[in-house]
């Protein structure tokens, strides 16, 4: 075989390679796009109420913890799910890469603002010691459960009680629910008054929806034509040039 025969197979075989791997990406472009498409949709938001918690006084907090932020992927047609995981891609982290989740907190009266805050519970602890309040768990129904934890020491506001990993007072009062892993979440009234109650929901957001949507569509086409191309370049070269034919 010639040096220019070797040179011509040596080009076949990298674009062969390079264009089967362009093909791949294509493929996982693809599958993210229709993903996300399939969890959220174009308005880019997928919410979920958490109901009610609260507690009556003297209670001056209600305090969560163990919770995890995530969101259901059951709307998501088999076959996409099938094709992600052949070409392993982790869905749910693929979920949280591209989006945020975020709590909202309300008083189901509307008649004022809201506090949470996120910060480890030792620290929780520490900042409650001998305050009255609840530990809330939200069993699989839905529902939740009180335990209460008694105190005699006045309440203190806190908002700049101690350093919250997290904090937002509002109505609703937003905060990064992406932060709760391992910590803790506190809900007061910013006056740190008794009596606790709020309505709880999780929203997944992701950011201009349509725009990474699209992104991913065009990525997933270029690389997947790209990639055709390269295929069939590498294909041509490794097979080599047609023998023409002898006239007589």
């Amino acid at each position: 075989m010639t040096g220019r025969s070797w040179l011509r197979l040596t080009v076949g075989v990298v674009a062969l390679v390079i264009g089967t791997l362009a093909i791949a990406v294509g493929v996982a472009a693809a599958g993210s796009a229709m993903a996300l498409h399939a969890v959220v949709g174009r308005a880019g938001v997928l919410g979920q109420s958490l109901g009610t918690v609260g507690a009556p006084p003297p209670t001056a907090a209600i305090v969560i913890t163990g919770v995890v932020p995530s969101i259901s992927t059951d709307g998501l047609p088999a076959r996409i799910e099938s094709a992600m995981t052949a070409a392993g891609i982790d869905i749910d982290a693929l979920i949280r890469a591209e989006g945020d989740f975020v709590l909202l907190a309300a008083r189901p009266d509307k008649s004022g603002d809201v506090f949470v805050g996120i910060a480890p519970s030792g620290a929780v602890d520490a900042f409650l010691g001998g305050t009255p309040y609840a530990v809330a768990e939200r069993y699989d129904g839905g529902t939740w459960g009180i335990v209460d934890v008694p105190g005699n020491s006045t309440p203190t506001p806190p908002d700049a009680a101690l350093d919250w990993t997290r904090k937002a007072v509002g109505s609703p009062a937003e905060i990064d629910a992406g932060s709760l892993d391992g910590r803790a979440l506190v809900i007061m009234h910013p006056d740190a008054s008794p009596g606790v109650k709020t309505d709880l929901r999780l929203e997944y957001r992701l950011a201009q929806a349509s725009r990474t949507l699209q992104s991913a569509a065009v990525t997933a086409t270029a690389a997947g034509l790209g990639g055709l191309l390269l295929v069939l370049l590498g294909a041509s070269l490794i097979a080599g040039p047609r023998p023409r034919g002898r006239h007589a």
